[in-house]
């Protein structure tokens, strides 16, 4: 990553290595971090709680009843363009066989 980019994870804590990410914190290598998800997730696991440059939030926004009321607006939306022969939105490819 370039000097000075920000990284965010909103996926899973594995896959990031916290104690280089830390590392790259500290030196400057990397001007911040926004996570989502952390490998340890209990009280008191939160590795960066003392670095000002990353924020970490509870990964739990897909919980919420907005994310659940929106994820069943976008199921009946592509249902319905299926039941017409069109494409479902925001189709995520799938990988090249190559």
């Amino acid at each position: 990553m370039p000097a000075g980019a920000f990284l965010i994870n909103t996926s899973r804590g594995e896959v990031l290595d916290e104690a280089a990410l830390r590392r790259a914190l500290v030196s400057g290598k990397l001007g911040g971090a926004a996570l989502d998800v952390l490998r340890d997730e209990r009280p008191g696991g939160n590795p960066f709680a003392d670095l000002p440059q990353v924020i970490v939030t509870p990964h739990m926004a897909g919980g919420s009843r907005a994310a659940v009321e929106r994820a069943l607006q976008m199921a009946m939306a592509n249902v319905a363009r299926f039941l017409r022969g069109e494409a479902p939105l925001d189709l995520v490819p799938l990988p090249s066989a190559s």
